[in-house]
């Protein structure tokens, strides 16, 4: 796969902006944040966090999807490091790592 600078650009801002309006919309409600990397991580403590939120009794649930791949971006973006240079020392960084 092959990914264009712009158009990654646009989609992480367009993501950040999204997340901007749910904040706003949901900002007098309690709410939790959650990360699929935290997920992905630590599941059976997430979800024990996630079900605590909700006020339910624990219990150990199994994910029903997947990663689909396990090879890291450099392997599967062929324009990686391309990328990975354009965006060093901006917001984004964070998004193009191995």
């Amino acid at each position: 796969v092959s990914l264009g600078y712009e158009e990654c650009l646009h989609e992480f801002t367009w993501a950040q902006e999204i997340k901007k309006q749910y904040d706003i919309y949901f900002e007098n409600h309690h709410k939790i944040d959650v990360f699929y990397e935290n997920l992905s991580r630590n599941y059976e403590n997430e979800m024990r966090r996630m079900q605590e939120f909700l006020g339910v009794n624990y219990k150990i649930l199994k994910p029903s999807t997947y990663r689909q791949t396990r090879q890291p971006l450099s392997k599967i973006i062929t324009n990686y490091f391309e990328l990975k240079k354009e965006f060093k020392n901006n917001p984004w960084e964070e998004f193009v790592e191995d």
